[in-house]
């Protein structure tokens, strides 16, 4: 099985919670179970490609995004770690601020180009994924975009999609004007639709509405989000995909973090 896990954090290049923990972990479980597994994640600039290893990827070089209006040239830094293919978008305009998360004008740009450059490098590799999974509501868009955005190529005709959310409280919330960014139709923002929450373009909404699987830290956490008390506003959307919905208990990776002799 081919899977592409596309992420704002992984361990031990970026991370603020425990995202970042999964997103090294699982796709590392995934490879040793015998799936091929690709990561895409931003190049920040607090990671040192010369202190984790990296290597300029040159079959990637000055790869193109259309974000709306205009175009946003990016190239790609490669590891292979652990039997995962790690695949680092190098923006800088967009990923050398002071920490991963802003409260900039462009924070919306800078997630949709993460998902914009995951797409365009499975399409530069000809690569065939069985199954993409965003995480949270940076990545949260890779549902719809796998639907309109890139619905057209048929290296996507069977390609399933996953969100993974570890936060339902950070919910990603643009400008409706930035649906145009990530390629995707108006047809899809109307009071109530996939795209809308309260008015505005909500990324993590998207996600939730338009995956073909669900899936979250627990059971218990899956079951509580579909409350108003911690749905925080999105208990409605997930409830309507109550049967889609999966929560798998967030494990240790014991050569990390060993419980029995640490």
């Amino acid at each position: 099985m081919n899977v592409c896990f596309v992420t704002s954090e992984a361990v031990p290049f970026a991370k603020t919670g425990g995202l970042g923990d999964v997103s090294y972990s699982l796709p590392v479980a995934l490879a040793a179970a015998g799936c091929s597994v690709k990561v895409v994640l931003p190049l920040y600039g607090s990671i040192s490609t010369i202190d984790h290893g990296l290597v300029f990827a040159r079959d990637l070089y000055e790869l193109r995004a259309n974000l709306g209006h205009f175009e946003v040239t990016f190239n790609v830094w490669y590891l292979e770690r652990d039997g995962v293919e790690f695949y680092f978008v190098d923006c800088p305009h967009y990923f050398h601020r002071s920490g991963i998360y802003t409260q900039d004008s462009d924070e919306s740009e800078r997630f949709i180009l993460l998902q914009h450059a995951a797409f365009l490098i499975m399409q530069r590799y000809g690569w065939k994924p069985d199954i993409i999974q965003g995480n949270d509501w940076p990545t949260g868009l890779i549902p719809a975009m796998l639907r309109q955005t890139y619905g057209w190529d048929s290296l996507f005709d069977q390609t399933g999609s996953v969100l993974g959310i570890h936060n339902v409280a950070y919910q990603g919330t643009f400008s409706p004007a930035e649906i145009y960014k990530a390629g995707l139709e108006y047809n899809l923002f109307y009071a109530g639709g996939p795209l809308e929450l309260n008015g505005a373009f909500s990324f993590l909404k998207s996600g939730i509405a338009l995956a073909d699987a669900i899936v979250t830290v627990s059971p218990t956490y899956a079951s509580e989000i579909q409350t108003p008390s911690f749905g925080i506003g999105l208990d409605g959307a997930l409830r309507a995909r109550s049967d889609d919905l999966v929560g798998i208990l967030n494990g240790i990776d014991v050569d990390v973090w060993n419980p029995a002799t640490d």
